[in-house]
This record gives C-alpha cells, structure tokens and sequence, in this order.
C-alpha cells in the first residue's frame, strides 16, 4: 500500500500544476476526507454516470462500473464518473488508493469549475454541480463553502508561516 507522508507538498504540487491556489486544494481536501486519501464514499442517488459501457476495463461487469462510478474518492472526493469523464483509465480501484492520480483530477475539475463560475461559486460548483443559490443570494451549500475558506486560513495561518519561519 501506498503510503503518503507529506501531503501538503503533493497538494501545492497538483495545484501548482493546475494553476489553483494551494490553499483552496487544502480547503477542499480538509473538508471533503479531512486528508485521507483512503476515503471512499458511495453516492447511490449520483446519477450523472459517465459512458460505463465504453470506459469500463475489460474484466469489469457493468454494474461494478456503475457502482463505482457513483464513489467518491480520496482527498478531493472525486467522483468517479467525474474522474472518467476527464480521463482516467483503468480501474477506479487504483483511483482510490492513489493520491496523484486523486490530486490530479481533483484539481482539474475544481480549475474548471473555478474558471467557469468564480471562486466561491466554483468551489460551489465542485461539491454540488452547479452553484444554486437560495432567495437570499446565499449558495445552497454555504457551509461548505465557508469551511473550505476557513480551512484554507488554517493553511496560510499554520503551514505556510511555518514553513517560512
């Protein structure tokens, strides 16, 4: 097994790659798996499955692939027909215990979604899809976005100046 034991370099690393800031990444991942990349999550009500009978390894039965896809996982809680969609081939087994693979297309998506709608409603986006809003102007899933604003204040205000110091 795969053992990662700076996470935070691999965060600053992807994200550099895919020109999002760090501390975001470590918002996101904080607050979706609370940076375990072993996290799995199941989606049953996810629909959004991408082209299962054509993506699917060969040895891999259709509902397997299915179910799968319906997954979140690791760091980002990339889901894995979203990780299908931007690419990913293989077994979305190997996904799961993979961190550069995980930070990879997790930072794709977010990029796209930041580029797409902003920052906050980017960040918006990447946990529920779109950035819905209430009458109130608040986003639907405020809390979350304010937890990954927060967690990435704890990235500036404790590993950042750390690192420096």
């Amino acid at each position: 097994m795969m053992i990662c034991t700076n996470i935070t370099d691999k965060i600053a690393e992807y994200a550099d790659l895919h020109g999002v800031d760090p501390a975001i990444v470590y918002g996101i991942c904080k607050r979706e798996s609370g940076l375990d990349y072993l996290s799995v999550r199941y989606e049953p009500g996810y629909r959004w499955l991408y082209k299962p009978e054509s993506v699917k390894p060969s040895q891999c039965s259709l509902m397997t692939e299915e179910t799968l896809q319906r997954m979140s996982f690791g760091l980002m809680q990339v889901m894995g027909a979203v990780a299908r969609e931007l690419g990913f081939i293989g077994w979305l087994t190997e996904f799961a215990i993979n961190v550069d693979e995980q930070l990879k297309f997790g930072c794709i998506h977010l990029s796209r979604m930041i580029d797409m709608h902003g920052l906050s409603a980017g960040i918006s986006a990447y946990n529920a899809g779109t950035p819905r809003r209430t009458p109130a102007g608040d986003f639907l899933n405020q809390k979350y976005v304010d937890a990954v604003f927060e967690f990435q204040s704890e990235y500036y205000n404790n590993l950042v100046t750390k690192s420096v110091s």
